[in-house]
């Protein structure tokens, strides 16, 4: 492809290395939020006791509160990149391989995963750090969609891997086999990065973290296109979300089995997923951001609108599963294609690029709840209603704000 042939040589070590990361983040993630929580219940721990758990994975929904710490370190106090890149895989083998061990503690467990998911986080601040430096603009949307690949093969090893593993070896050779497998391969394929940062002020250099932060968050608020930026952020997140948190009660509701299940939705999903991404990363090379956001938003409500139709309807196994499918394709065009804007809009300010990521993040949290409160009940029919109506206000900024068009 043209991307990779006008890459240079440090930028595909950096992709290689962008791709291994994702792969750790899937692992740690899936790990945390499915494995783990799987193994504490063959252990005779009760839902309730596991109830921190969810809350300690709160450092990956809130790392903006430490990118400017992270930011100064390396560009104010010059410590050196690579140095921190090892710091923070050292972390995360370690912490992700005890997992196994913490099963009769929820203290400890809940201290390893808040520990295991800050690292996660200052790895991720580093890694796009590194990313927004390194590659050029036109650039991001391929580096993204190769990182999504990652991360869902990541989600795999994190969740059926594992899984598999401790069928035949128990849990604790599956967290430990897992983490030096994969986060040993990422150090060896980790390269050595140079600092490189906008020129500092000796102003700059004067305030404080805590004051940039203060300043961060200030500054989107009060800037021109906060109102749009946040719209266009819930547009993408709540159907994203909401389809997803609730797929699996949906076809159960449906009479669908297990197995069912696993065939058309689980396996299929996500390399339907993986491909998707990789069209949102071509996309995004060749087209303007406004462009790919349309058409991402577009094919995403029109997913909304087919599982609409099927609630009102009995298909058979495999036209739901086409329906899933199409629904896993445009959804990783959609995430590919946010993540790109976010890229560009953040202009190579690692700071407020992690801001809007949070933000994203935060409202998964927040509708990934409602929308299991409203599945509950079992008002399907509202709930892609609003899935498919929650696109509309995204669309509109995409066809008229003028600072969208305008990010190249």
């Amino acid at each position: 492809m043209h991307f990779f042939h006008n890459l240079t040589k440090e930028q595909i070590f950096i992709q290689i290395f962008e791709f291994c990361r994702a792969v750790i983040a899937g692992l740690v993630l899936m790990g945390v939020n499915s494995s783990f929580l799987g193994m504490l219940y063959e252990n005779g721990i009760n839902p309730k006791s596991m109830s921190l758990i969810p809350i300690a994975t709160a450092p990956y929904s809130l790392k903006f509160l430490i990118s400017p710490y992270i930011k100064n370190l390396i560009c104010v106090k010059n410590f050196s990149l690579t140095k921190l890149v090892r710091l923070a895989q050292v972390a995360i083998l370690i912490l992700f391989s005890t997992l196994g061990y913490n099963i009769h503690s929820m203290f400890w467990a809940t201290l390893n995963i808040f520990l295991l998911t800050l690292s996660i986080s200052v790895y991720d601040i580093i890694a796009t750090h590194i990313k927004l430096i390194n590659f050029h603009s036109n650039q991001f949307g391929m580096v993204t969609a190769l990182s999504t690949v990652g991360f869902r093969i990541g989600m795999l090893v994190g969740g059926g891997g594992l899984a598999y593993l401790a069928y035949y070896f128990g849990w604790h050779v599956a967290f430990i086999v897992s983490a030096c497998i994969l986060v040993g391969l990422n150090m060896i394929l980790t390269p050595k990065f140079i600092n490189i940062c906008e020129p500092v002020t000796s102003e700059q250099q004067s305030i404080s973290s805590t004051k940039q932060l203060l300043f961060l968050i200030k500054d989107f608020i009060f800037s021109a296109g906060a109102i749009g930026i946040i719209i266009l952020i819930l547009s993408v997140k709540i159907p994203d979300v909401s389809l997803h948190t609730t797929k699996q009660v949906f076809l159960l509701y449906k009479n669908f089995d297990k197995i069912e299940i696993a065939n058309i939705s689980q396996i299929p999903g996500v390399f339907a997923m993986i491909l998707g991404g990789l069209i949102g990363g071509v996309f995004t090379y060749k087209y303007s951001i406004a462009r790919c956001m349309k058409i991402s938003l577009l094919s995403f409500g029109t997913s909304c609108g087919l599982f609409l139709y099927l609630n009102y309807t009995n298909l058979s196994l495999w036209f739901t599963g086409l329906i899933l499918t199409v629904a896993s394709l445009s959804c990783g065009f959609l995430n590919v294609a946010f993540r790109t804007f976010v890229d560009k809009y953040s202009q190579k300010d690692v700071n407020k690029n992690v801001l809007l990521i949070s933000l994203g993040s935060l409202f998964k949290l927040i509708f990934g709840s409602t929308s299991l409160l409203i599945a509950n009940n079992n008002q399907w029919a509202l709930l892609y209603a609003l899935c498919v109506l929650s696109t509309v206000p995204g669309l509109i900024i995409c066809y008229r704000s003028k600072w969208l068009k305008a990010l190249n």
